[in-house]
């Protein structure tokens, strides 16, 4: 499967490990680890480690932006990153020992203006080319309007990849509008679609509606719900998956590695429960893992026995 990941976004993904986060205290880091992040690239980095051919695609700047490609590079992923004035943002997460909670600071990222805005436009067919697979993951940066995933997705035209989007406010309500063929909204930015807080089972429901009116008839949803599993919603079905029992170590970046079990499963033919399973495997064996993005492909088989799909 040869995929392309979209990071408009993109940064440095910190995670800091101590004993117990003290606020207003000093504070000492007992591990310390660094990966290019963005959900893009957290796809990116989950895909590429089940053997799939991985591009990455979006906005950096400076020498943070630098380290991104460099790092991808490293990993085995390809770099078609458009480059931009300022610095790539630093995203950090702190991971508490004592008590497993994990705090989340993230920078706003780099202004992106107009003309680079068209730039990566005027890219993009040609990135996307022979792609099976199109991923636009993650926040929109400064600068950028909102519909810029929808003018990015409408961009592709005739193009035979399956195109995901997995995004938040505005900016993944105009996407909707383009008609991808998978959404991965969570609990949270489902709600706000909704605009109430709902059950699982009506936040289901409410997918299902999106699909034939907002979304085609071929449309899936696959609905993140955090510690309760996911949920994977078509125009005639709703499969849900509770996860197995882990050790969670990190949970950021679950839901990107959530997509690309998916999407690994998918092109290797299985059926959608079959492809639900995996999916949540996948993002299970991510929150194993510190660090975002990273995963052991064994684990994920191991972890598929013990997912339980149910309709």
């Amino acid at each position: 499967m040869k995929c392309v990941t979209v990071t408009l976004n993109a940064s440095i993904d910190t995670t800091y490990v101590m004993e117990r986060l003290d606020l207003g205290g000093v504070n000492r880091v007992e591990q310390k680890y660094a990966v290019p992040g963005g959900k893009g690239n957290n796809v990116a980095r989950v895909l590429c480690a089940l053997g799939h051919s991985v591009i990455t695609t979006g906005f950096v700047g400076g020498r943070s932006g630098q380290y991104i490609e460099e790092a991808l590079r490293e990993d085995g992923i390809q770099s078609a990153f458009v480059a931009v004035p300022g610095e790539s943002r630093v995203s950090l997460a702190i991971v508490e020992q004592t008590s497993g909670e994990v705090t989340e600071i993230r920078e706003q990222g780099c202004e992106v203006s107009r003309e680079d805005g068209e730039r990566f436009l005027e890219s993009l067919n040609r990135i996307t080319a022979d792609a099976d697979v199109v991923v636009f993951s993650g926040s929109l940066p400064p600068g950028l309007p909102d519909d810029f995933y929808a003018r990015a997705i409408q961009r592709l035209g005739e193009s035979s990849a399956y195109i995901v989007l997995d995004s938040s406010g505005r900016a993944f309500q105009r996407g909707l509008s383009q008609h991808p063929d998978l959404i991965k909204p969570n609990a949270p930015e489902m709600a706000a679609l909704m605009g109430h807080e709902a059950g699982d089972e009506e936040m289901a429901e409410y997918a299902q509606g999106l699909i034939g009116t907002v979304l085609k008839t071929d449309a899936m949803v696959l609905l993140s719900l955090g510690e309760r599993g996911a949920a994977l919603v078509t125009h005639n079905a709703k499969i849900f998956a509770d996860p197995a029992r882990v050790d969670v170590r990190s949970s950021v970046g679950s839901g990107d590695a959530m997509i690309a079990g998916f999407l690994d499963a998918r092109f290797a033919g299985m059926d959608n429960e079959a492809a639900l399973r995996n999916a949540v495997a996948t993002g299970s064996a991510a929150a194993m893992q510190l660090t975002p993005g990273t995963i052991d492909p064994a684990t994920i088989v191991r972890l598929n026995e013990s997912v339980r799909v149910w309709q």
